[in-house]
């Protein structure tokens, strides 16, 4: 673990969340502390809707029409890197999704926009939500300390329909969706973070039984949860955790205003035992 961190360091020094491995070196338990910290830090943002995505230059110039990736405003966090009067060098990880013009789907990358549509959004303090991709948990914070564990499944990493990953960052929960289909899977619980990402309660797929009556199928869904098995959504178990945590709950009682902030870590995580 302590390597794959150190290999993450080297590769993407300057982006804050590569640099934390929210381990105590001494115990190697959660660094509670650290993640606190981060949990409850005001997050940078492009101001616009939550539906809207900024194409982000290559070079501080209205003319360039080549784009090193894709942000989604007022959900996404942005680390500045070198802040501008006209023009802010960030990065972040690409949020196109299918729909987008710029084809970078989840990767890290830099690049330029107008510092005049920043603005530092403050988050809730009480609640927090750190994802890790690679050991596909979600662990949930309670006033800075770990407060459950809860399985979830994200987005699949294919060749062919890349934007099926789910991008790491920062992110705030913008809006309360409730519940929504894709295709004929039924979602309960739906929170925007990002323009097509959710998290959401594992869907039940809508099957016909042997007498024609309709129903939703969990199983089919639940047996993936702790793999990577979603179009891009965190999918979260249905089945509360010994804490009385589960997907229904962190939609009723995550704060809206100010939002709830989420950490997404790429495929190198932490761990809690």
């Amino acid at each position: 673990m302590e390597q794959a961190c150190k290999n993450r360091r080297q590769t993407d020094s300057r982006y804050d969340l590569s640099k934390a491995c929210f381990r105590n070196p001494e115990t190697g338990r959660p660094d509670e502390d650290a993640i606190r910290k981060l949990l409850i830090k005001p997050v940078t943002v492009l101001e616009g809707d939550i539906q809207e995505q900024v194409r982000v230059l290559a070079r501080p110039d209205r003319t360039c029409t080549d784009y090193t990736g894709v942000v989604t405003c007022a959900s996404q966090g942005l680390h500045v890197l070198a802040h501008g009067e006209e023009w802010t060098l960030i990065e972040a990880y690409s949020s196109a999704d299918e729909q987008a013009d710029v084809k970078v789907y989840a990767r890290h990358f830099e690049g330029w926009v107008r510092t005049n549509r920043l603005r530092e959004v403050e988050v809730d303090r009480t609640y927090g939500l750190v994802i890790d991709k690679l050991l596909q948990r979600m662990y949930v914070f309670r006033d800075g300390k770990l407060f459950s564990t809860l399985m979830v499944s994200t987005g699949i990493p294919a060749e062919d329909v890349s934007s099926l990953e789910t991008p790491a960052g920062e992110f705030l929960i913008v809006s309360w969706e409730g519940i929504f289909w894709a295709g004929n899977n039924c979602c309960n619980a739906g929170m925007r973070i990002n323009r097509s990402i959710f998290i959401h309660e594992v869907p039940g797929t809508l099957r016909t039984d042997a007498s024609g009556e309709r129903y939703l199928d969990y199983a089919s869904n639940e047996r993936h949860l702790g793999e990577k098995a979603s179009h891009g959504c965190i999918r979260v178990q249905r089945n509360p955790s010994p804490e009385g945590i589960d997907a229904k709950w962190l939609f009723n009682n995550l704060h809206r205003r100010p939002s709830t902030k989420v950490i997404i870590l790429d495929d190198f995580g932490w761990r809690s035992d």
